[in-house]
C-alpha cells in the first residue's frame, strides 16, 4: 500500500499516471466481475450420484440428505489449512443442529483414522471419498473446501480454503 501511495505521488505530474489509472481500474474491475462471477456459480444444483464411505466401510449418497439443509467439508489429512480448521470442525458438527459431513479426500480408512485418533478428534461425522468424487463433481480445485447445501439441494455458499468459526456458524445460519 505505501508502495503505491509513493508511485502516485512520484508520478502525480507524470504523463504515466493516466495509463497506469486505467490499468489499475481496468484490474479492480475484472477482478471484482470475476469474484461476482464464481460466487453466483456456487448457486447451483448439489451433483446427484456422489456415494461416500464411512470409516466403518459403509455407504451413503448424498441423494439421500435431500430434503434437509446440511455442509459438507472436504479435507485430506496432508493439507495444512485443513488440520488448522479440523479440531473446530469436529466441535461444530457435534453441536450443529445442520448436519456437517467431513469428507475426507483420497485417503483410505485407516489413515484417516490414525490421523484422527493422533489430534485426538472424533470420528462421527468423517466420510470418505476415496476417489476424491464429491470434489471433482462439484468442480473444487483446493482444499479444503466447505459447501452450504440448503433443502432443495442448491449449493447456496462455497468456501474454499481455511473456514473460520465466524465463517461457518454465519453459514450454518444461512441455511436455517
Amino acid at each position: 500500500m505505501s508502495a503505491a501511495i509513493v508511485l502516485v505521488i512520484s508520478l502525480r505530474r507524470s504523463r504515466a499516471l493516466p495509463p497506469l489509472g486505467l490499468a489499475f481500474m481496468g484490474c479492480a474491475g475484472a477482478a471484482l466481475a470475476a469474484t461476482a462471477l464464481f460466487l453466483a456459480s456456487a448457486q447451483r444444483p448439489l451433483p446427484q450420484g456422489v456415494v461416500l464411505q464411512s470409516l466403518d466401510g459403509g455407504t451413503s449418497s448424498l441423494d439421500d440428505r435431500m430434503g434437509k439443509p446440511f455442509v459438507i467439508n472436504l479435507w485430506a489429512t496432508w493439507c495444512p489449512p485443513c488440520q488448522r480448521e479440523m479440531p473446530m470442525m469436529v466441535t461444530e458438527a457435534a453441536r450443529s443442529p445442520v448436519p456437517i459431513l467431513l469428507v475426507n479426500q483420497g485417503e483410505d480408512a485407516a489413515k484417516v483414522r490414525a490421523w484422527l485418533d493422533g489430534k485426538h478428534l472424533g470420528s462421527t461425522d468423517v466420510h470418505l471419498d476415496p476417489n476424491q468424487n464429491a470434489a471433482a463433481a462439484i468442480g473444487s480445485a483446493g482444499l479444503p473446501a466447505t459447501l452450504f447445501v440448503d433443502s432443495k439441494g442448491v449449493i447456496r455458499v462455497l468456501h474454499v480454503g481455511e473456514i473460520s468459526r465466524a465463517a461457518l456458524l454465519a453459514g450454518l445460519r444461512g441455511l436455517e
